[in-house]
C-alpha cells in the first residue's frame, strides 16, 4: 500500500507531493488527513527520512485530537469575529497599558477612526482632557476589584473631527486574561435632545402663561405652576389625571362642545377667548390657545385676562362720561387737529 492510497482523498495530491520532496530532498515533514484499515479519517503528522533510493524511514504521530482542539479553536474565534464585528456598537479591546489591540468597524462611526489607525495607539488619546483624570482613576481601581468602580458610566470623547461627543461606556474583562473590552455608545443627539426639553421645560415652568399637556381622553399629563395658579389650585399635581371639563361651567362647557372643538378638531388648533372657573368657583375671563399633537392629545396656554377687561370696561366708562360731558356743556366746546387747527368735533 502506498502512502497516497492512505491519504484522505482530498489529501492525496498533498501526499503525492510530500513523497516527492523526500525523494528530491531526502527528508520531508508535512501533516494530513489519512484513512484507518476500519475506514475512520484520522490526521497524522508525518516526518520521513530517505535511508536509500529504494528504502525510506518514517514517524507518524497521530495528530487527530489536536486537529479538532484546532478547528474547535478557529470556529470560536470565528465566531467571537462576527460577534465582535455584528454588535452594532462601536467595541474596542485593550490592555492593560492602554494600548489597542482590537477595534470593530462601528468604531468608524463613532469616533471617525478605521480599527487599523486605533490598533496600536492608547485610548487616553480618544478621552476629553477634562474627563480623562476620572477614567483613569476608574480603571486603575477596576484593576484591583472591579466592583469599586461602576462598569457603565457617561465620558466625553474625541473623534477624528475634534468635536466633542458624548458616550457611555460599557466596560469588562476577559477571562483569564489583563485585557479589558470596551463597548461605546454615542449618546450625543439624546443628550442634545435632553438638553432642549429641559430648556423648554424650565421655560414652559417659568412662563407667566398658564401651560399644560393634555392626552388623548383630555386628561391632564402635564401642568406648569401658572396654570395651577390661574385656576386657584396651590399644585399642578391637584390637576394631573383630571378632565379639563372642571375648570368651566355648564354654559361655557357647551359653548366648548358646539363651537369651540369642533373648529380644533377641524383645524387642528383654537384660540380666542373663554370664560373659566377657578377652584373655588370663581369665574374670569381668559385667552385660550389649543395646539393638536400627534398622539391625539393637545397643548392649551390659557392667559387670565381679567385686568386687561377690568382696563377696557374703564376706558369705555371714561369715554361714555367724556362723550356725555361734551354733548351737554352749555358752553361751546371744540376740538382741533393741532398741526393746521381743523375742527374735528364740536358740540
Amino acid at each position: 500500500m502506498t502512502i497516497a492510497e492512505l491519504a484522505q482523498e482530498e489529501n492525496s495530491e498533498k501526499a503525492k507531493n510530500h513523497f516527492q520532496t523526500l525523494v528530491k530532498e531526502g527528508f520531508a515533514s508535512d501533516e494530513g488527513g489519512f484513512v484507518t484499515k476500519s475506514g475512520e479519517k484520522r490526521f497524522w503528522s508525518v516526518d520521513a527520512v530517505k535511508l536509500s533510493e529504494t528504502r525510506f524511514l518514517g514517524f507518524a504521530k497521530d495528530i487527530t485530537e489536536r486537529k479538532q482542539a484546532e478547528n474547535k479553536l478557529r470556529e470560536s474565534e470565528e465566531n467571537y469575529r462576527l460577534i465582535f464585528e455584528s454588535t452594532g456598537t462601536a467595541t474596542i479591546i485593550f490592555d492593560e497599558d492602554t494600548t489597542i489591540l482590537q477595534a470593530n468597524n462601528e468604531c468608524r462611526r463613532v469616533a471617525g477612526y478605521s480599527p487599523k489607525e486605533l490598533v496600536g495607539t492608547s485610548w487616553t488619546e480618544y478621552v476629553y482632557k477634562e474627563d480623562l483624570p476620572k477614567v483613569l482613576e476608574n480603571a486603575k481601581a477596576r484593576l484591583k476589584d472591579p466592583s469599586l468602580v461602576p462598569s457603565k458610566y457617561e465620558v466625553r470623547i474625541i473623534n477624528a473631527n475634534k468635536e466633542i461627543r458624548n458616550a457611555i461606556l460599557s466596560i469588562g474583562f476577559i477571562p483569564e486574561s489583563k485585557r479589558s473590552i470596551v463597548s461605546i455608545l454615542d449618546i450625543t443627539e439624546r443628550k442634545q435632545t435632553e438638553e432642549e426639553l429641559n430648556k423648554r421645560s424650565e421655560a414652559m415652568e417659568a412662563s407667566m402663561d398658564g401651560i399644560s399637556i393634555l392626552d388623548e381622553n383630555e386628561k391632564y399629563v402635564y401642568v406648569n405652576d401658572a396654570h395651577a395658579r390661574i385656576y386657584g389650585y396651590d399644585s399642578p399635581k391637584e390637576l394631573l389625571e383630571k378632565s379639563w371639563k372642571v375648570l368651566y361651567d355648564e354654559e361655557e362647557l357647551a359653548r366648548f362642545e358646539n363651537v369651540i372643538m369642533p373648529q380644533f378638531i377641524d383645524e387642528g388648533k383654537w384660540k380666542g377667548e373663554a370664560v373659566g372657573k377657578k377652584k373655588d368657583g370663581t369665574k374670569f375671563p381668559q385667552e385660550v390657545s389649543l395646539t393638536a399633537i400627534e398622539d391625539g392629545g393637545l397643548i392649551c396656554v390659557v392667559r387670565d385676562i381679567t385686568e386687561r377687561k377690568q382696563a377696557e370696561e374703564a376706558l369705555k366708562v371714561s369715554e361714555e362720561k367724556f362723550r356725555k360731558s361734551f354733548s351737554t356743556s352749555p358752553d361751546s366746546i371744540n376740538i382741533n387737529r393741532l398741526e393746521d387747527g381743523m375742527y374735528i368735533s364740536t358740540n
